[in-house]
């Protein structure tokens, strides 16, 4: 028969250890159980038993019709996509409510083939200005909220020959980039994605994405968010 003999200073040790613990606030512990389940589920994704998208917790995920994509699909909750077909960074206003209602810890914001088609960043401030602008709003009622921005994801070459203002994605994008380092909040590199518009993700259009790319696109965003809160 054996025995495991510990010594005073490592029952003492472990004592204090408990104590310590019991006496930590919940919200103290948050950090370190975060960090746990997330390394947890991303293992559970490596190995093929978990979806990405059940990795999109306490969020609402706002946008134009290409974020809309994910509601339509099937891949997120519509009540949490705050998307609308045409959209622009301008169209937070529209669901303010919402914010209010649901209280989310997470905010994601796609916007861009309209706001480029809009010129916005003729406007004064310019388009990180007004992207600011708008951001801000959300935050005044979930102060708390992390900040995620995904970069402009380009159009396919064809349909930039249909107009010009697509194709200033790179200047949108430095803008959006500049102001989320300003803020601390999360800039996703999203544009990688599309091989400079000739990946092989879109609709016939050459704007909207296929099915097949939703899984992807999700995936590039749960690396960020979990990079960002590691």
């Amino acid at each position: 028969m054996f025995f495991l003999h510990h010594t005073n200073t490592e029952v003492q040790a472990g004592q204090a250890y408990v104590v310590a613990q019991e006496k930590k606030s919940t919200s103290a512990l948050k950090p370190t159980l975060e960090k746990k389940r997330q390394a947890e589920m991303s293992q559970a994704m490596a190995e093929g038993k978990l979806n990405v998208f059940s990795m999109f917790d306490d969020y609402v995920f706002f946008g134009d019709s290409r974020v809309m994509g994910f509601e339509t699909y099937g891949y997120l909750d519509a009540n949490r996509v705050l998307g609308d077909s045409g959209g622009t960074i301008k169209r937070v206003d529209d669901h303010l409510n919402e914010i209010k209602s649901l209280k989310p810890t997470r905010v994601y914001l796609s916007y861009g083939m309209n706001d480029m088609g809009l010129k916005i960043n003729d406007e004064q401030g310019g388009y990180a200005g007004v992207y600011e602008t708008e951001v801000k709003k959300i935050l005044a009622i979930v102060p708390n909220a992390k900040i995620y921005v995904c970069s402009i994801i380009p159009c396919s070459p064809e349909a930039l020959q249909k107009s010009s203002s697509w194709g200033q994605v790179g200047t949108y994008n430095q803008q959006l980039k500049a102001m989320c380092k300003k803020n601390k909040w999360t800039y996703i590199n999203c544009t990688k994605l599309a091989d400079n518009g000739n990946a092989d993700i879109y609709q016939s259009d050459g704007i909207h994405f296929l099915t097949s790319f939703y899984p992807i696109w999700a995936q590039t965003i749960i690396d960020a968010t979990q990079k960002a809160e590691s």
